[in-house]
């Protein structure tokens, strides 16, 4: 797999765990309040009679966690790519 193949492939992974995450907090919310997910987005909700205001803020953490999970990724498939190179040269 090429390398901007990999990448473009591990971005959307965290994208959909960033939206999971993100829907996840979203629905348990009951009263106003402020809330970090573990992801990092900041929501500010603010709840009246009359409206529900949500306000969406990206943290720090968000760059953070993409970047471990970028590296994270990368370091898992050199490993694999370094044993299953391993192993085909004890077959030859």
């Amino acid at each position: 797999m090429k390398k901007t193949n990999f990448f473009s492939l591990i971005s959307m992974i965290y994208l959909i765990i960033f939206l999971i995450d993100t829907f996840v907090e979203l629905f348990q919310i009951n009263a106003s309040k402020v809330i970090t997910t573990v992801m990092g987005l900041e929501i500010k909700v603010s709840m009246t009679k009359e409206a529900l205001n949500s306000h969406f803020a990206l943290t720090w953490k968000v760059l953070a966690t993409y970047l471990l999970f970028m590296i994270s990724c990368s370091i898992i498939r050199f490993v694999f790519k370094k044993i299953s190179l391993k192993q085909r040269t004890k077959l030859c």
